[in-house]
């Protein structure tokens, strides 16, 4: 795959090499400029056995510097042990054009971090942020912001934040957030469920955007017999993308404000072909755009939504929202009048004011272009 750098001026190739069963895994690296002269390349042999070590992410930064995300397991690769979580995150930088090599493990006493992105800043920080938990690992409880001084490893800055219970039960209906509010008035514990952290965005400021999505999956097998000895089974896959929650992070760490955008996305055995959302960052806004009911549009953040589902009366939408956290929701066109479905997966933001959509229905492929005013 490839990744490119914050200002677009390194571009990073990366692939997996062979290994044996019990070695530790290879991989190989090729950066280059916009040009796309390469600067530099490298084979990596990951100082870790296989087994307990799992890439998340890679990143490269505007001087060509090359950084891995990965989680290690401690002694066997399950994310739990007797309630406690069993891994931790470690980062590894390939700088010097790959000559030099550094290992940063993050790892917060007495916090259980369930995700993590990582971004380098113009002054050669580390950035990392994400979710952090205190039942387990497929619920959050708030968002926290570390910097880690790539030279000392030192981490100086270090931020954490509960999400308030209103946040928590908006775009709940009036059942599940009176049933939310009297669990929080027990003193027990209340988290979102299922949100996996997609994107951080660091800001020209030197503040960040975390950017999430509730996303998961429920199969169901059945078994039939047709009572002469033969068995039949029958296997169904929901894809659950719903709400995006979106964080601001201020220059100095800490946390300014919390935004969920309402989105209700359930299809079957489809992988979501049409689910999830695209991005782009304008300036100091950001623009969602996802399929959705057109129930949905005049929304007020509380009640139930209607569920998208591929419907032909489905609308493309578009979610604007600024350095506030403020939201606007408009319709940007109809799935029947244009003859297909967006795929917000593969759309792409082009330019500084560009974003490229893509749709799809059968043999039709259609691209459409959102130009946005600066």
């Amino acid at each position: 795959s490839y990744e490119l750098s914050r200002d677009s001026s390194r571009v990073l190739i990366y692939y997996n090499l062979p290994y044996d069963k019990g070695e530790s895994e290879k991989f190989g690296f090729h950066v280059f400029d916009n040009n796309f002269n390469q600067l530099w390349e490298k084979k990596v042999i990951l100082p870790y056995k296989e087994q307990l070590f799992e890439v998340q992410d890679y990143k490269v930064d505007n001087t060509g510097n090359v950084y891995l995300l990965g989680v290690i397991f401690k002694g066997k690769r399950v994310e739990r042990r007797k309630g406690e979580p069993n891994y931790k995150y470690q980062i590894l930088s390939y700088t010097d054009n790959g000559s030099e090599m550094r290992e940063y493990p993050v790892e917060i006493a007495g916090t259980f971090l369930t995700d993590m992105q990582i971004a380098v800043n113009d002054d050669q920080d580390i950035i990392c942020a994400g979710f952090y938990s205190a039942e387990g690992t497929f619920s959050i409880k708030g968002s926290y912001f570390l910097k880690i001084n790539s030279d000392t490893k030192e981490i100086i800055t270090k931020e954490f934040k509960e999400f308030g219970i209103d946040f928590i039960t908006q775009n709940m209906t009036e059942r599940q957030e009176e049933k939310t509010k009297k669990k929080a008035e027990k003193g027990k514990d209340t988290e979102l469920f299922q949100y996996d952290l997609k994107d951080i965005i660091i800001r020209d400021d030197g503040g960040a955007v975390l950017i999430g999505e509730q996303f998961y999956v429920i199969t169901t097998t059945v078994r039939m017999s047709n009572g002469n000895g033969v068995t039949t089974t029958s296997t169904t896959s929901q894809y659950f993308y719903n709400d995006i929650i979106v964080i601001s992070i201020s220059p100095n760490g800490s946390i300014d404000w919390n935004e969920k955008i309402p989105k209700k996305q359930i299809t079957l055995n489809d992988g979501g072909f049409y689910s999830s959302y695209a991005v782009s960052v304008v300036k100091d806004k950001l623009y969602f755009v996802f399929n959705d009911h057109p129930n949905n549009l005049f929304y007020k953040k509380q009640g139930k939504l209607s569920n998208f589902n591929k419907s032909p009366e489905s609308i493309m939408v578009l979610v604007e929202l600024d350095s506030q956290g403020n939201q606007t929701r408009e319709a940007l066109y109809n799935a029947k009048k244009s003859g297909i479905l967006t795929r917000p997966k593969v759309c792409e933001q082009i330019s500084d004011n560009e974003m490229i959509l893509f749709g799809q229905d059968k043999k039709i492929h259609r691209f459409a272009r959102i130009s946005f005013k600066n």
